[in-house]
């Protein structure tokens, strides 16, 4: 029995049909009945067991699925492609925290830490410097929730830039008092740069985007290499003499594939004329 089945039958036992469910969660009609092929995220199975009453691993039992604590994806550990998946974002993650610092991007620990140090900052009879401690500690969660949005991308700005962002975001700033508003711009300043919700939108230019034609010479640059991890011919994934295990070679191309697009977007960005940036 697969995902959507578990979540139907549960439904049904709390009064609830699927389409009801999804109305209720404001999920696109149908939705859920795809979720046996396409895995939803950590955020949403929540939303589905906090309105059914149960937990996460009960929507998930018999299925098979596993969310990573540290980089948040749910997968398929019993499936390779969705291995593959996985490991691609979390070399991603893995970039991404030697980057910026700790993230919290697992959903369940992520918002518990929000909920306990929100409430801590809206409690005025505490001490300013505590509040401001507690409201840092929010913004590192949402901090961590945007940066996961945009897939662990590089280009996101810093933490620093990210909370001017957020004090200069009106409905943030509606949601602060006073005092904790002032103490924190004293901080970090306020700027323009995420105008609704808590996301930072990375400009994307013509520049650095990966066309057609660079797909299919990523395509054609990864068969060759994996033709000649095939054959056993010695290159850069040999040690001392010794093939790379044939176990490990998704895992290698993987990497590969992600150097790839990194360096493709770079060289675009730098050896581009300036003329053609604007």
């Amino acid at each position: 029995m697969g995902l959507y089945e578990n979540i139907r039958d549960i439904a049904k036992i709390n009064g609830y049909s699927v389409n009801r469910l999804e109305q209720e969660l404001g999920f696109a009609r149908s939705s859920i009945n795809k979720f046996n092929k396409n895995t939803p995220s950590v955020e949403k199975l929540q939303q589905i067991a906090n309105k059914l009453n149960v937990t996460v691993d009960d929507l998930m039992k018999e299925r098979g699925l596993t969310t990573c604590q540290e980089c948040g994806l749910m997968y398929d550990s019993s499936h390779p492609d969705d291995i593959k998946t996985h490991y691609k974002q979390h070399s991603a993650w893995l970039k991404a925290v030697e980057k910026f610092g700790e993230l919290y991007c697992y959903y369940p620990e992520r918002e518990k830490i929000k909920a306990e140090n929100r409430n801590i900052s809206h409690n005025v009879s505490l001490p300013i410097n505590k509040r401001m401690e507690a409201q840092i500690k929010v913004l590192h969660c949402l901090f961590s929730r945007s940066v996961e949005s945009n897939r662990y991308d590089l280009r996101h700005v810093p933490f620093d830039t990210y909370v001017a962002m957020m004090l200069g975001n009106k409905s943030y700033r509606k949601n602060l008092e006073d005092d904790l508003f002032q103490a924190l711009s004293n901080k970090y300043g306020t700027m323009p740069g995420i105008s609704n919700g808590t996301v930072y939108n990375i400009p994307e230019s013509k520049i650095s985007t990966i066309t057609k034609k660079d797909e299919r010479d990523i395509k054609k640059d990864l068969e060759s290499l994996r033709e000649k991890l095939a054959s056993k011919e010695l290159g850069p994934a040999a040690f001392d003499g010794e093939d790379i295990p044939e176990d490990d070679t998704d895992l290698f191309l993987g990497q590969v594939e992600l150097m790839l697009r990194r360096l493709k977007a770079k060289n675009k960005e730098k050896y581009t004329p300036d003329k053609y940036k604007k």
